[in-house]
């Protein structure tokens, strides 16, 4: 995978407005998504948080975008992703009380929006923080990319 020198990442600051259908905000974190204001050195924008228990489900995002790109996404702890037409999701876990930057394979967006859900399970349910998305411009996926089938980060395989 290959980013040109002039290909500027696009960062998406205000995640709202990118809300398929509208976003309309719950009346509070307990009760599903809600805005939340943002101020940092590089930028300041509008993120969406959801409660652990919440009722919250998943959030489709329209970012617009056309060709392949690699998608950057600041969050915290945890979230569900996936883009149209895909039948599993990716997810990352993370440390509540850091923001994680997760790096997302390359993927062609052209007419596919990207799905956000809160983690969400017998065994655990999680708040989640959105802060910011950014898209790099890149050529498509490695020459070498392969779909992970297995893993095994020490402590066990996952399927």
């Amino acid at each position: 995978m290959h980013t040109h020198a002039t290909d500027r990442p696009i960062r998406f600051t205000n995640l709202p407005e990118h809300v398929v259908g509208g976003f309309r905000p719950a009346a509070g974190p307990g009760a599903g998504w809600i805005p939340f204001a943002i101020k940092l050195d590089d930028f300041e924008g509008v993120g969406l948080a959801t409660g652990a228990h919440s009722p919250a489900g998943e959030l489709v995002l329209d970012l617009g975008l056309k060709g392949w790109h690699r998608l950057r996404i600041a969050h915290n702890p945890a979230l569900r992703l996936w883009l149209d037409g895909e039948t599993g999701y990716c997810e990352q876990p993370g440390d509540p009380s850091a923001v994680r930057d997760m790096v997302l394979p390359a993927a062609d967006f052209t007419g596919r929006r990207l799905h956000i859900a809160p983690v969400r399970g017998a065994d655990r349910s999680l708040e989640a923080r959105i802060f910011m998305i950014e898209a790099e411009p890149c050529d498509g996926p490695a020459v070498n990319h392969r779909n992970l089938i297995v893993t095994n980060d020490g402590h066990g395989v996952f399927y």
